[in-house]
């Protein structure tokens, strides 16, 4: 039955997925990326792409009405992520009014925070955030209402499949989670924890080896390298092994590209593409990467390289970076043509015209908002009262812990970038309004809004 107080939070949660496409709105077109043109034609062409599952673009195909219009697509992004955040306040607050809680925090979000900008681009991106929260909150929460559990469950199992990291960081999460709880100082802690629940979740990330496996398959051995040659390693390894090793790249050993990205995506001068590509590279490089780690003196390199990585990427979260204009005579502008319906939108757009420049702006704000929020956050998780809202606490120190694990997948098995931390960063703001908001906001019983 519709109540008054449903239609209130359904009211709530439409204003906050407006509020979040904002940056779109300005834009005028949801904000594309170049990895969009690839979503764009595996969705529609259905075909999985050999770099990335095909899970995205079957959602940009079924969320745009089959091309009717990429702004739906947009709209559901910024619509599950609302739903989501309200599901935080319901779940892991003392606060009767969920939804108008939830809604303050999207403004808020919207304006001091990267969210709007992940939220209205067109980018498996915003799912990240969504696979750790609907894990942790089917974890951690108590007395999950049936719909909500069924669409946590839902959520999770579609955006654990968007994106080959996202499997190892609910991996991760997971092990972590059943680590401490088996630890007798933290066991009582953990004792909403059900292990049958863990099982399943469990179950449910390692189901995405099967959706990912070609992708992996076809493209693990070419980032991983790419990861290599940025971090010194290839070079060192091919100085020391060409004399009596027969590698075709021994040829290019003394003309690496100077990064990860000029090694996967330059079409000219990477040694990749003069090798033949990906698929006739696979063989010699997966053969490289296997022997480094079987010898300590490699081992301790990439554990090296990987923490070094790590710490960069915490500390690199820029917005705007590949956000570029894609005019005429691109891929992404022809598939956009192609595929739906909205290229005159997308060609008036203030991105397609070179015109989109909030960048400085917007990170000088966002970049503040998350190292402020992390301060008082963690200050926050020691004034939580543990004994009233344990769970809360358990859920904000891993959520920062599935932040921290996010970082170091993809700086460590892909490259630094700014848009691998872009999209989780806003995380932080969002669990200190959730503590600030826990221990000041109303809790009077009759409230209109009251779950």
């Amino acid at each position: 039955m519709f109540t008054k107080s449903l239609y209130l939070r359904i009211t709530f949660l439409f204003i906050a997925s407006l509020v979040l496409l904002w940056v779109a709105f300005y834009n005028g077109f949801p904000v594309v990326y170049s990895d969009t043109s690839t979503y764009l034609s595996s969705g529609f062409e259905f075909e999985t792409p050999a770099d990335r599952p095909i899970t995205y673009g079957l959602f940009i195909y079924l969320t745009s009405l089959g091309g009717t219009t990429l702004w739906l697509t947009a709209f559901m992004q910024c619509l599950i992520i609302v739903y989501i955040i309200y599901l935080l306040f319901k779940y892991f607050s003392q606060l009767k009014d969920p939804a108008f809680y939830s809604l303050v925090a999207v403004v808020f979000l919207a304006a001091f925070s990267s969210l709007p900008w992940i939220s209205g681009m067109l980018l498996a991106d915003i799912f990240t955030p969504v696979t750790v929260f609907s894990l942790l909150i089917l974890v951690f929460a108590k007395d999950i209402h049936k719909l909500d559990k069924v669409l946590l469950y839902a959520l999770f199992f579609l955006s654990n499949a968007m994106h080959m990291s996202h499997l190892i960081i609910n991996f991760l999460l997971i092990i972590s989670i059943l680590f401490f709880s088996y630890l007798k100082y933290f066991k009582e802690a953990f004792e909403l924890v059900s292990k049958k629940q863990m099982l399943a979740l469990l179950l449910i990330t390692l189901s995405g080896i099967a959706i990912m496996s070609s992708a992996m398959s076809k493209s693990k051995h070419i980032f991983y390298m790419g990861r290599m040659v940025e971090n010194g390693i290839l070079k060192k390894y091919l100085d020391e092994n060409c004399a009596t090793k027969n590698y075709q790249i021994c040829v290019y050993k003394d003309s690496l590209p100077p990064n990860a990205d000029r090694f996967l995506w330059d079409f000219e001068n990477s040694p990749v593409y003069k090798l033949g590509g990906w698929k006739t590279t696979k063989e010699e490089f997966n053969a490289i990467i296997s022997e480094t780690f079987t010898r300590p003196e490699y081992i301790a390199l990439h554990l090296k390289a990987a923490a070094g990585n790590t710490m960069e990427q915490l500390t690199t979260f820029n917005l705007g970076e590949g956000n570029i204009a894609f005019p005429q005579g691109t891929k992404l502008h022809e598939r956009i043509g192609l595929f739906t319906n909205d290229l005159s939108r997308y060609e008036s757009a203030k991105q397609t015209k070179g015109e989109l420049l909030l960048f400085s702006k917007l990170n000088n704000v966002q970049l503040f908002t998350v190292y402020f929020s992390l301060l008082l956050t963690l200050i926050g998780l020691f004034i939580i009262d543990k004994k009233r809202n344990k769970q809360l606490l358990l859920f904000s120190v891993f959520v920062l812990l599935g932040l921290f694990f996010n970082d170091m997948v993809c700086a460590s098995l892909s490259t630094v970038a700014n848009r691998f931390a872009v999209r989780v960063m806003w995380m932080v703001p969002l669990l200190l309004l959730l503590i600030i908001f826990n221990r000041f906001g109303v809790t009077k019983r009759n409230s209109i809004y009251s779950t």
